[in-house]
């Protein structure tokens, strides 16, 4: 098993580097957290996690599919930790609206969404 330590170093730096992404970006209106469904990981085994995305009310980000191709994607992507393997993220099903500045639907996200993955 990996130590609780390390694991939490790991996960940490993780949570730093997704944090610094989302920070990166300028006016943020959303935060974002990992969500883990247990305290400690045995090596070999493997996770379902969580990312839960929570979008400022009266924002809203692109699905991870828009409609039109110049509009840019969302895309949850993890820098590679060492000991650490993460699967392939799967998005929730995104909401199709009609705004003023836009000529037909647009695929977004609103409020609070989650994207899932595996971790092993």
């Amino acid at each position: 098993m990996i130590s609780k330590k390390i694991f939490k170093q790991r996960i940490l730096l993780l949570f730093l580097t997704l944090t610094f992404i989302i920070s990166a970006q300028d006016d943020t209106h959303l935060t974002a957290k990992l969500l883990f469904p247990v305290e400690q990981m045995a090596k070999q085994n493997s996770y379902h996690i969580l990312l839960e995305i929570n979008i400022e009310d009266g924002w809203h980000i692109n699905s991870n599919k828009p409609l039109e191709d110049f509009l840019i994607a969302t895309e949850v992507t993890f820098d590679q930790v060492e000991g650490v393997t993460f699967g392939k993220v799967k998005y929730m099903e995104p909401e199709l609206k009609n705004f003023a500045f836009s000529e037909g639907e647009m695929s977004i996200y609103e409020g609070r969404v989650y994207a899932q993955t595996t971790i092993t």
